[in-house]
């Protein structure tokens, strides 16, 4: 059975190295498209604040009519680093209100059915894929990527 204590420090930690990866992005680069079909680079920084909408409103048991709602659009890393921590800090206060019954409710979203605590962590394994995307357009981009679960070639 899932908890808001349990899912909390989860979040925190997985969205901590988010930040620190956003922050590793050359800021002089912001125009950043590594090839036209694929998301620019402000595209990108701006579905991390997506999923963590997503997730809160999933929380909420409100309609995602628009995740971006609420998510502005992005200018450089620090900023999207700060629309992270603000929007995450609007997800831990939703989550402290959260009694454990609600978060192990089945919801069906996207013809699938999961649990909202299961839906919640969907939302944070979508952010987890696109920061491993984030780490290839930062040494694209000329970048150092950081070290998320252990050492990268760049910092050790």
């Amino acid at each position: 059975m899932f908890t808001s204590q349990y899912l909390i420090p989860f979040l925190e930690k997985e969205y901590k190295l988010t930040q620190k990866a956003l922050r590793a992005f050359p800021a002089e680069q912001m125009d950043y498209q590594p090839h036209p079909k694929s998301m620019s680079i402000k595209q990108l920084m701006r579905a991390f604040g997506a999923d963590l909408s997503i997730a809160n409103l999933i929380l909420k048991g409100e309609e995602i009519t628009d995740p971006y709602a609420g998510v502005p659009e992005i200018t450089d890393p620090e900023q999207a680093a700060q629309t992270i921590d603000d929007l995450l800090g609007q997800l831990v206060e939703t989550l402290k209100q959260t009694n454990a019954e609600d978060l192990n409710k089945d919801l069906e979203l996207w013809g699938q059915t999961h649990t909202v605590a299961q839906w919640v962590l969907a939302m944070l394994s979508d952010t987890i894929h696109h920061r491993g995307q984030l780490t290839v357009y930062i040494r694209l981009a000329g970048g150092l990527v950081p070290s998320i679960y252990g050492p990268s070639a760049d910092e050790q």
